[in-house]
């Protein structure tokens, strides 16, 4: 993702639009896109992790995640917080989107990463938007996260950031959501 990218939010309608579309078109696209899509707003997880994770990743509200995108360390593992469904951040509760997933063993979503992609971004284009790529879900996903007021330590949790200068590329604070507190 560029870094001209990583400056873009997603709007409240253009989340909309893209999720009508999605939802419409789900028998068309053959993957539960909806619920991945909802999914990595929720986690703000990679798309890799999202088609990681298995059953037995699983333990109450919690993921462990395996091999975690660390560049000083390949064989990373962490745990990750399925956050509960929040009038504020996020809209939909993770582990609901877990259960409502055919699969009941191995992964939950075992999906090829190229076809979420391929569609999410025939979904952007078919609700007219351009300038959003999967990835933009992390980031607006601990946006979304950070603006609800959850502190640095819980949004490096959330994100798997061992860096606070690597979450501040990822997190983006709005001036006039910020001003209208």
């Amino acid at each position: 993702v560029s870094s001209r990218a990583r400056e873009r939010r997603i709007t409240d309608d253009e989340l909309a639009a893209v999720l009508a579309w999605i939802d419409t078109n789900a028998a068309r696209t053959h993957i539960p896109l909806g619920d991945i899509v909802r999914f990595a707003l929720a986690t703000a997880m990679r798309r890799g992790e999202i088609t990681d994770i298995r059953h037995e990743d699983v333990n109450g509200r919690v993921i462990v995640v395996h091999d975690r995108k660390d560049p000083r360390d390949h064989n990373r593992v962490d745990e990750v917080p399925l956050m509960a469904k929040h009038a504020v951040w996020p809209l939909d509760d993770p582990l609901e989107l877990i259960r409502r997933q055919p699969t009941k063993t191995g992964r939950i979503f075992p999906y090829l990463g190229d076809t979420i992609s391929y569609w999410f971004e025939k979904a952007v284009a078919g609700a007219g938007l351009k300038g959003i790529v999967f990835h933009l879900l992390r980031h607006e996903s601990l946006s979304r996260y950070a603006g609800r007021g959850l502190d640095v330590m819980r949004l490096q949790l959330i994100g798997g950031h061992r860096d606070i200068r690597h979450l501040q590329r990822y997190a983006k604070l709005s001036a006039a959501d910020l001003a209208s507190e």
